[in-house]
């Protein structure tokens, strides 16, 4: 009876843990598909040949692993897992580039609007 007790609450530790890790897995996908995207645009852009075009599957995939780091991330916190550096990392990590791609986002529509006055 006992090592049944055991088995279950060992398998509600992989539980809790697994929600840390899918948290940082997806901060790091985040993380590294920013990189990508930041790697795909030129230093110098000639007026001749325009703005490279920037591949849609790699914002799909960027914005998707940053919803899916901030649900894993309250998922962990709501199940109470225990204060590991995993769970903190990626909740920072997450909230942080969550802030940057809406900072992304809100900066493409003002300097759309002020385009447009023009």
């Amino acid at each position: 009876m006992e090592e049944t007790k055991e088995i279950f609450s060992r398998n509600e530790e992989i539980k809790k843990v697994s929600y840390s890790k899918l948290s940082i897995l997806f901060s790091f996908l985040t993380l590294t598909s920013f990189l990508y995207l930041f790697n795909c645009i030129p230093s110098t852009i000639k007026a001749n040949e325009g703005f490279p075009v920037i591949p849609k599957w790699i914002i799909a995939l960027m914005e998707a692993s940053c919803l899916l780091g901030l649900v894993f991330s309250i998922i962990g916190l709501v199940r109470k897992e225990r204060p590991k550096w995993l769970k903190i990392i990626g909740l920072i990590l997450n909230f942080l580039l969550f802030l940057l791609i809406i900072g992304i986002v809100a900066f493409a529509f003002i300097m759309d609007k002020r385009a447009g006055r023009r």
